[in-house]
Formats: C-alpha cells, sequence, structure tokens
C-alpha cells in the first residue's frame, strides 16, 4: 500500500494503482465525487482523462479535484 492525498486527505491506495483506480476508490467513499464531471491536478500538472488510466499513483503524490461551474 502506499499513501496518496486527494484534496488534502491521505488516502491509502494499492502499490500500482493508477490515477483511475484511485479517483474510483474516492468516489465510493465521498459520494460528492462525480467522476464523469471533474478535472484532476497531479502534482500541480492536469492530467486528461484519456490518460488516467495510464498514469501510475506514486507514494505521497499530491491529487486536486475540480468540477466545473456553470453560470456567469
Amino acid at each position: 500500500m502506499i499513501t496518496i492525498f486527494i484534496n488534502g486527505q491521505s488516502q491509502q491506495v494499492a502499490d500500482g494503482c493508477d490515477l483511475q483506480q484511485a479517483l474510483s476508490v474516492s468516489a465510493s467513499n465521498d459520494q460528492n465525487i462525480d467522476l464523469a464531471n471533474i478535472a484532476a491536478v497531479l502534482n500541480q500538472t492536469i492530467v486528461p482523462k484519456s490518460l488516467w488510466e495510464e498514469q501510475q499513483c506514486k507514494e505521497g503524490d499530491q491529487i486536486e479535484l475540480f468540477s466545473a461551474v456553470a453560470g456567469g
């Protein structure tokens, strides 16, 4: 197991876990996260959804999730 941080909260995930898997675990624990409507920033770099399954998580990774807000 490794420790990563999602929106500042520590989370234990399996070693070798990819970003998609880590976010899915986080979403299942937090009903306010809808993976269809968020953007992920990994260590201050935006990761396109098309690359979430290719991005392996590492010990201490900092992941921030952002959701789009409509309006003006």
